[in-house]
């Protein structure tokens, strides 16, 4: 063995477990599966295979179906339900 023995984490500081002293932030493994989920929402948005899932065909139906997959906003059927349930109200009137 050398007598200077350089330790694994002074080799590769991104392998040492959190809070050890690496040099660069680590999240925990919930901040990456949302960071991960963000990513392919976002890209399902802009290739537009997301429509079917946007009721209103507008930017608001796009940012519900952030929030619904973040589960922040209310599930799509009682959103649709509450959709239709005003268009016929309008067209009744």
């Amino acid at each position: 063995m050398s007598a200077h023995k350089v330790s694994l984490r002074a080799q590769h500081p991104d392998l040492t477990p959190p809070g050890q002293g690496g040099r660069h932030r680590r999240g925990t493994l919930k901040t990456a599966y949302a960071t991960i989920k963000g990513f392919e929402v976002m890209r399902a948005l802009r290739k537009a295979q997301a429509s079917a899932f946007n009721a209103t065909r507008d930017i608001r139906g796009e940012a519900r179906i952030v929030e619904r997959a973040f589960g922040l906003g209310g599930s799509a059927l009682s959103e649709l339900v509450q959709l239709l349930h005003e268009r016929l109200q309008l067209e009744a009137a």
